[in-house]
C-alpha cells in the first residue's frame, strides 16, 4: 500500500541524527541499516517476507501462520531447534524474539538481548528464514499450540471481523479462511504443504531486513553477505489474485453475534484506485486529492450530527485499501435496534444532498490549512528522533517498500502538490467514489435481535426517493466566536509554608483549608503539570453512586459559562491547555498539563470547571443513551449477567452498578446534576503541581485562582475490597469449545517503594516461568497475561493471571499455575536476577528523564508519606535487587486469597 502520509516533530532535539542506507545483495535481498549510537549495544532486526495467508493455495488454509511457528524449531544448523538455542542464550520470548503472520505478509522481530550481538541474530534468522527443516514431528508437537491460539481467537471481536471481512473483501482471497487457518486444517495440515510454502516464498528476493542500532554499516553489510548472501534466489509467482475481482453489483450482507451490542448500517462502495498506489508525484498528487476529498466529506457529515432524527446516532465516513489498487469506502450510520432502515435512508439521503450541493472553495481552503501548516512545521524539522521514533519511521516506510523521505524533503515535494489541487477535482473524486458500480450495504443487529431484512428492491426505492425528495441545503459548519474568561477579582492567602529542599518541593497551605504540593522541576522543560484530589469519589457517603458518576462525566463534557462546547475547545487549542475529570470509588481527580507561559489559563480553566460551569443542555439524549442500557438489563443480556456474576463472585456486591432505575431516570433534572457537582466540589482538595516557574510567580497564581474557592468537609468513602479465601465460579458464555480463566491473589503488605519494584520484577519473571510451564511443557495454551503489583491505596501485592484453554485441559493448567506461583521463589536463578535487574535499570535510567515520572511518583509519595521522600528513595531503588529480596517477596505473591472465575461454553 502507498499512502500519502508524513509525520510532524518538535523542532525540540530528540536525540539523534541519522539516515537510512539500502542496498540489495546480488541474490535480490533488499535490507535498510540505520546506525543509532545514542543507546549503547542496542539493537533491533526485522525481517519481511512478502508472503501470507492470501499466498496459500485453496487446500492450505493456515499454512503461512503454522509454518512461522516451525520455522522457530528445527534448522540444518540448530537441529535441537531454533527456540531452544535461543532460550539456552537468555533470549526471551515477547521480549527478545517474536513473529507476526497477516493475509498478505510475515514479518520476524528480533530484540537480541545484552551480550547478543548482530552476529548470533542475523545467524539464527537465516536458519529460520532459509535453512528450516520444516519436520512432521515438529508439526505435530506443535499442532497444540497453535490450536490453542486459534482457540485463543474464538471470541466475538474475532467472530464479527471474519463476518465484515467476508462482506467487506467478497470475491477475493482474502475470505477463504482466517489468517490462523481452521480447526480442521491446523489438526490436520501434513507438513509437507509447509514446505511447499517455504520453498516457494522463503527464498532472499522476497525479504526486506531492516537493522537499526548501535552498528557500523559496514559491519552490517558484511554480515548480511556472509548470512544471507550464499542463497540462490527464484523466480516468484505472480501475485495477480491480491485484488478482489470488482463487479457491477449490488451485495447485501447481514452480520451479527449474539454477544456483540454494535447495531449499525453501512453503505460502502469499492473501486480501482491503481493511479495512487505508486511512489510517482501523480500517484502522491492522487493520495492529495483523496485525503482532501475525505476530509470534506467527513466534515460535511459531522455538520448534519445534530440534525439526524430519533434513532439514527451518528454518520461516520471511512475510507480503506485492500490489495495493490482496491479503494473501499463506507459511509456508517450507529443507529437503535430497530432503525436499520431509516439508518440506510438517512445515508442516501445526504449522498444526494453531496451530489446537489458540490463543495465550496471555502471548504477546499479550510481543509488545505492545516496541512500547509504541517508542511511549514515539517520544512523546520533537523531529521532528529530518539530511538523508537526512528524505528517507527523505518517500519512505516522502508519496511513497507515506501521509500523514506526526511520530513523537509517530504514538505517540499507536497507543498507544490497541494497547491495545485483544484476544487473540481475533489469533486470529481468523489464523484467517481459515488459512481462506482461494486456496492455493499452491510447491516449489525445488536445481539440477538430481529428485524425486517433489508432487501435489493427496498434499496432501490430508498435511493430513488431520496433522488426525488426536496432536500434542504447542507447544514453549515458552525463558527463561534472566540471567547475570553473575566478575571478573578476576589484574592485568598498562603496562610503556612513548609519547605523540603532536598526534594525541591514546598507545601502551601491555603486560606480556604486546601493544600498545595508543588515540585520544582528543571527538566520539565518549561511545562506545567497539575492535579487536582478531592474525596468525591462516587462511592463517597452522602453521594448517590449513579448520579456522582453522571454528573462527573456530564460537566467534563460540557463548557462553562455561556459557553459552547466548540468554544471550549478553541480556546483550549489556543491556549495550548488540556484539563479532565475523572472519578474513582475513593477520588475525583481533575488533571491538566500545559506551557509555563499558559498556567494563569490552566488554573483559571480549573476554576471555571469547578465554580462556573452547569449542565445546560442534552439531558434527554443522556436520558435516551441511559435508557439503552437499562433496557439490556430488561432483555436479561448474557454479558451483562456474567460481569454481575463475576463481581459478586470476587466483592460479595455489585462493585460497578452505577445505573440508575426507570423511574430515577425518568425524574432526573438538571438541577440534580448540578446540586450533585456543587456538592462534589466543595470537598478539600490537594494539588499537586511540577514546573521550573519561580517561587514568587507560584505564589501569585496560587493565591489568585486556588485559594479563593470556597470549601466545605470532606467525603468519607471506602472503595469495595476483594474478598478473602479460596473460591472457584464458572459461567457458561461462549459458543465455542474454550475456557477462558481468570485468577486473582492477594497478600496484604505495606507499600513501600523499594517493595513494589521487586513485585514489579516478580512479575515479569513469574510471567516467563509461567509461560515455560503452561505453554511449553504442557502445551495448554497459546499465551498468558500475568500481572503484579503491590497496590499503594489497598497495601496489597495484588496479581492477575489470564489465560485462554481447552476445557479438557483447564483445571490441569489452573492446578500447574498454582504451583508455579506456589513455589515461584524456589525457581528463581541470580541469572534472573541480573537479567530483571539490568533491564530495571536501563528502563529507570529514561524513565527519570520524564517529567512525568517525577509528578506520579511526587503525589505517590505525597499520598503514602504526606512528604516527598520518595523523590530521594526512587534513585537508589536498584540497590535494594538482590536474589535474596526477590526470594523473599516471591513468598509472599501466593496466598489463600485466591479467586477462579471460568467463563466456559453454554450448553446447547
Amino acid at each position: 500500500m502507498f499512502l500519502f502520509f508524513f509525520i510532524l516533530f518538535s523542532t525540540t532535539s530528540y536525540g539523534e541524527i541519522s539516515a537510512p542506507v539500502q542496498g540489495e545483495l546480488a541474490n535480490g535481498l533488499r535490507y535498510t541499516i540505520l546506525p543509532l549510537h545514542n543507546e549503547p549495544n542496542r539493537l533491533e532486526v526485522r525481517i519481511r517476507v512478502n508472503a501470507g495467508a492470501v499466498d496459500e493455495k485453496d487446500h492450505q488454509a493456515g499454512v503461512a501462520h503454522m509454518l512461522e511457528h516451525l520455522t522457530f524449531k528445527a534448522t540444518e544448523k540448530y537441529p535441537q531447534g531454533i527456540m531452544t538455542y535461543l532460550h539456552e542464550h537468555h533470549w526471551v520470548r515477547g521480549r527478545n524474539y517474536n513473529a507476526v503472520t497477516t493475509s498478505d505478509n510475515t514479518t520476524y522481530m528480533f530484540t537480541p538481548p545484552q551480550g547478543a550481538g548482530l552476529a548470533q541474530t542475523l545467524d539464527v534468522l537465516s536458519q529460520m528464514l532459509l535453512h528450516a527443516t520444516l519436520k512432521q514431528s515438529d508439526l505435530d508437537q506443535e499442532r497444540q499450540i497453535i490450536l490453542e491460539e486459534w482457540r485463543g481467537n474464538q471470541g466475538v471481536a474475532a467472530t464479527m471481523n471474519e463476518q465484515r471481512t467476508a462482506s467487506v473483501r467478497a470475491n477475493s482471497r482474502y475470505t477463504r479462511s482466517p489468517v490462523i487457518g481452521t480447526q480442521h486444517s491446523i489438526n490436520t495440515m501434513p507438513a509437507t504443504e509447509l514446505q511447499d510454502f517455504y520453498h516457494i516464498w522463503y527464498v532472499p528476493n522476497n525479504m526486506h531486513i531492516l537493522i537499526v542500532g548501535d552498528i557500523t554499516i559496514e559491519q552490517a553489510t558484511q554480515q548480511i553477505q556472509h548470512y544471507f548472501g550464499p542463497a540462490k534466489q527464484k523466480t516468484l509467482p505472480n501475485r495477480d489474485y491480491l485484488d478482489p475481482t470488482l463487479t457491477n453489483t449490488l451485495r447485501i450482507n447481514k452480520v451479527q453475534d449474539t454477544r456483540s451490542g454494535v447495531s449499525q448500517v453501512a453503505y460502502i462502495w469499492r473501486f480501482n484506485e491503481a493511479g495512487s498506489r505508486n511512489n510517482s508525484e501523480q500517484a502522491r498528487r492522487e493520495r492529495l486529492i483523496n485525503r482532501l476529498t475525505l476530509a470534506m466529506l467527513t466534515q460535511r457529515l459531522r455538520n448534519e450530527q445534530q440534525s439526524l432524527p430519533d434513532g439514527i446516532n451518528s454518520l461516520v465516513v471511512r475510507k480503506t485499501e485492500l490489495g495493490n489498487h482496491t479503494g473501499i469506502l463506507g459511509i456508517f450510520s450507529s443507529v437503535d435496534s430497530q432503525s436499520h432502515a431509516q439508518g440506510l435512508q438517512q445515508i442516501f439521503q445526504e449522498i444526494e444532498r453531496l451530489k446537489r450541493y458540490p463543495f465550496t472553495q471555502a471548504e477546499l481552503d479550510k481543509q488545505k490549512q492545516p496541512l500547509f501548516a504541517q508542511i511549514e512545521k515539517a520544512k523546520q524539522h533537523q531529521n532528529d528522533r530518539d530511538f523508537s521514533g526512528w524505528m517507527q519511521a523505518m517500519v512505516s516506510t522502508v519496511l513497507m517498500d515506501k521509500p523514506y523521505l526526511t520530513q523537509s524533503e517530504l514538505a517540499n515535494l507536497t507543498e507544490p502538490l497541494l497547491k495545485s489541487i483544484t476544487l473540481e477535482e475533489t469533486q470529481q473524486r468523489l464523484n467517481q467514489w459515488f459512481s462506482a458500480e461494486d456496492r455493499i450495504v452491510q447491516y449489525q443487529p445488536p445481539r440477538d435481535t430481529q428485524i425486517t431484512s433489508i432487501t435489493q428492491s427496498a434499496v432501490k426505492n430508498w435511493q430513488i426517493f431520496a433522488q426525488n425528495q426536496p432536500l434542504n441545503p447542507p447544514t453549515a459548519e458552525v463558527t463561534l466566536a472566540p471567547v475570553t474568561f473575566e478575571p478573578i477579582t476576589e484574592v485568598g492567602d498562603i496562610i503556612h509554608e513548609q519547605h523540603y529542599p532536598e526534594q525541591n518541593v514546598t507545601h502551601w497551605q491555603l486560606s480556604n483549608g486546601d493544600k498545595v504540593v508543588w515540585l520544582h522541576l528543571p527538566l520539565s522543560n518549561d511545562r506545567t503539570y497539575f492535579e487536582a484530589q478531592s474525596s468525591a469519589g462516587y462511592k463517597a457517603q452522602g453521594l448517590s453512586n449513579w448520579l456522582s458518576q453522571l454528573a462527573t462525566q456530564t460537566i467534563n463534557q460540557t463548557a462553562p459559562l455561556s459557553w459552547e462546547t466548540a468554544q471550549l475547545n478553541g480556546w483550549k487549542k489556543d491556549k495550548k491547555v488540556n484539563l479532565s475529570i475523572k472519578q474513582s470509588a475513593t477520588q475525583l481527580r481533575i488533571e491538566g498539563n500545559t506551557t509555563n507561559d499558559h498556567v494563569a489559563d490552566l488554573l483559571r480553566l480549573y476554576y471555571a470547571t469547578i465554580r462556573e460551569t452547569q449542565v445546560k443542555d442534552d439531558l434527554e439524549q443522556l436520558k435516551q443513551s441511559l435508557t439503552r442500557q437499562l433496557n439490556l438489563r430488561r432483555e436479561n443480556n448474557l454479558e451483562y449477567t456474567r460481569m454481575q456474576t463475576l463481581e459478586q463472585f470476587r466483592y460479595g456486591a455489585q462493585s460497578q452498578d452505577n445505573l440508575p432505575t426507570q423511574n430515577e431516570l425518568e425524574n432526573l433534572t438538571e438541577q440534580d446534576l448540578n446540586e450533585t457537582w456543587q456538592k462534589m466540589t466543595s470537598a478539600p482538595t490537594t494539588y499537586f503541581i511540577a514546573n521550573n516557574l519561580n517561587s514568587k510567580e507560584m505564589k501569585s497564581l496560587v493565591k489568585q485562582y486556588l485559594a479563593t474557592i470556597p470549601r466545605q468537609q470532606a467525603f468519607s468513602s471506602q472503595g469495595i475490597l476483594p474478598l478473602a479465601g479460596k473460591g472457584v465460579q464458572t459461567f457458561a458464555f461462549h459458543p465455542e469449545p474454550k475456557d477462558d480463566v481468570k485468577i486473582w491473589i492477594f497478600t496484604p503488605h505495606l507499600w513501600q517503594g523499594k517493595d513494589a519494584v521487586l513485585v514489579s520484577l516478580l512479575s515479569h519473571i513469574a510471567n516467563q516461568k509461567l509461560k515455560l510451564a503452561l505453554r511449553d511443557e504442557k502445551q495448554g495454551i497459546y499465551s498468558l497475561r500475568f500481572s503484579s503489583t503491590l497496590n499503594p491505596e489497598t497495601h496489597r501485592i495484588e496479581s492477575e493471571l489470564s489465560f485462554t484453554a481447552n476445557p479438557a485441559t483447564r483445571e490441569i493448567l489452573v492446578k500447574e499455575a498454582m504451583q508455579v506461583l506456589a513455589h515461584l521463589a524456589d525457581h528463581i536463578t541470580e541469572q534472573d536476577i541480573e537479567q530483571a535487574k539490568n533491564a530495571f535499570i536501563r528502563q529507570e535510567k529514561e524513565r527519570i528523564k520524564s517529567p512525568e515520572t517525577w509528578f506520579r511518583r511526587l503525589i505517590l509519595s505525597e499520598q503514602q508519606y504526606q512528604d516527598p521522600r520518595y523523590l530521594g528513595e526512587m534513585q537508589h531503588l536498584a540497590d535494594h535487587i538482590t536474589l535474596d529480596a526477590i526470594k523473599s517477596t516471591a513468598e509472599k505473591l501466593y496466598s489463600d486469597n485466591v479467586k477462579v472465575f471460568v467463563t466456559t461454553q453454554k450448553t446447547k
